[in-house]
């Protein structure tokens, strides 16, 4: 699920001493799909009601409007950071880069109030945005992987929703029998997700099996050279043997079609109707994985004192 964090406008306004300032962010989303727009409205209404004088704009490219979108923007932040330009004050990064942009990043617990970071401090907080004690990001969105089984498929032949990968390969082979064998279903698929080899969302995929192979809940990812990581490449062979290798475009067609058993994809919940959202299974039942995604802000270091304190 993607979670709009409202609340981020007070990470941009809590030291609003100084005026006339006009902030530019940069942020490359593969979607697009407003969050930043409705963000630098919501902003700019605010600073208009309050009389701050500070305006944000937030130049947003995608695959679709620029040719410079590469790996998630990463290698232009990464130049532009580097390079201590001062063009941009406020960056909006995937999380997972965090450790490459931050040292080129504000600490922003100097510029905080305690108070306000008390409302994000989680476990996960301290992991994706506390770098060697520093402070360098806020989370904007965050998202998890989870498995949407067809509702429809599963009712019919009285199928639960898989706790285990062993459950999914079976109820799949089962109903693809049915489905393909004895009723000619030809647009029927056993499972789509981001099983592509040759790209990062093939990487999450099989470390997510990998994870899911640990012994317990409290453990880590099991070591290579282990068992359970020799059944966790045994079972990923099984999975891509079903699987239906399809980038984002097709997933989300099948999840409004329905002509999909199982999809493993970013959760949204309440938006595909066809489909029940539940976690990815493990290796046997009360043990699950997920991958985390999401967006980061950031606030560059290579700004003017009076850009800081209003960026913050």
């Amino acid at each position: 699920m993607k979670i709009l964090y409202h609340s981020l406008i007070i990470f941009l306004l809590f030291i609003i001493s100084i005026k006339s300032i006009h902030i530019t962010g940069i942020s490359f989303d593969l979607n697009n799909n407003g969050e930043f727009s409705m963000l630098v409205d919501d902003f700019n209404a605010y600073s208009r009601k309050n009389h701050l004088d500070i305006t944000l704009e937030i130049m947003v490219f995608t695959s679709a409007n620029s040719t410079v979108y590469t790996d998630g923007g990463k290698i232009t932040i990464d130049s532009l950071l580097h390079s201590k330009s001062p063009r941009y004050d406020i960056y909006f990064f995937y999380y997972i880069n965090v450790h490459g942009f931050g040292e080129h990043l504000l600490d922003l617990s100097k510029y905080i109030s305690p108070e306000i970071i008390k409302l994000y401090n989680t476990s996960m907080f301290q992991r994706t945005c506390v770098i060697n004690n520093r402070l360098v990001g806020f989370p904007l969105t965050r998202s998890f992987t989870a498995l949407y089984s067809n509702k429809e498929l599963l009712n019919k032949y009285e199928r639960p929703i898989p706790k285990t990968w062993e459950d999914l390969l079976k109820t799949a082979e089962y109903i693809e029998e049915e489905e393909e064998k004895r009723k000619n279903n030809t647009n029927y698929i056993n499972l789509s997700g981001l099983y592509k080899k040759d790209d990062n969302d093939g990487l999450k995929s099989f470390f997510e099996v990998l994870y899911s192979y640990r012994k317990s809940i409290e453990l880590y990812y099991p070591d290579l050279k282990s068992q359970e990581a020799i059944e966790a490449l045994e079972m990923y062979k099984r999975i891509l043997n079903i699987a239906s290798i399809a980038g984002h475009g097709y997933i989300i067609e099948k999840l409004q079609s329905g002509d999909a058993l199982f999809i493993k994809y970013w959760g949204y919940e309440g938006k595909y109707p066809l489909y029940k959202m539940s976690t990815i299974p493990g290796w046997k039942d009360g043990i699950s994985v997920s991958s985390i995604g999401g967006t980061d802000v950031g606030i560059t270091k290579y700004i003017d004192e009076n850009k800081k304190k209003s960026s913050n």
